[in-house]
């Protein structure tokens, strides 16, 4: 299970790659009708994957109740500021450096902390069902910009 999760989570760092091969004025168009730029998606999620790293897994044992205070329009709009005061290719660069520091903290771990309940407010989780959470979130977005791509 381990291995299938690691798998699934590094599906987006081979994927973005291929986003720095996009003209400028691709990467900087909204993908639809008051939607997000792929510049502005992909530091979404680069901005995910830091507050994951950063503020979420640290505290991601057993018994550990975290209480999800975080602002998600601010953090949205945080990240779509910063997709156009920096370089598309940093942005990517940053989420795949993120995202292979998750993976590699979720390597060490055991099965049986992999599989310890934890909760955030009141929703009990363990690291693999969060990490699930994540490549949905991934897919929901990968689909979003390749729709755009092959529109």
């Amino acid at each position: 299970m381990k291995k299938d999760l690691v798998n699934e989570l590094l599906q987006l760092n081979d994927w973005v790659l291929n986003l720095n091969r996009l003209e400028k004025e691709t990467i900087y168009q909204p993908t639809a009708k008051d939607k997000w730029s792929i510049a502005e998606i992909i530091s979404h999620l680069m901005f995910w994957d830091r507050y994951i790293l950063e503020e979420r897994m640290p505290f991601m044992v057993p018994n550990v109740s975290l209480k999800s205070n975080i602002n998600v329009n601010e953090m949205n709009s945080k990240a779509s500021e910063y997709s156009h005061s920096n370089p598309f290719d940093e942005i990517i660069d940053n989420l795949i450096d993120f995202r292979q520091k998750i993976v590699s903290i979720l390597e060490q771990k055991t099965e049986k902390e992999l599989y310890s309940n934890f909760k955030i407010n009141d929703t009990e989780l363990d690291l693999i069902s969060y990490f699930n959470g994540t490549v949905v979130h991934d897919r929901h977005h990968m689909k979003q910009i390749d729709n755009f791509l092959n529109s």
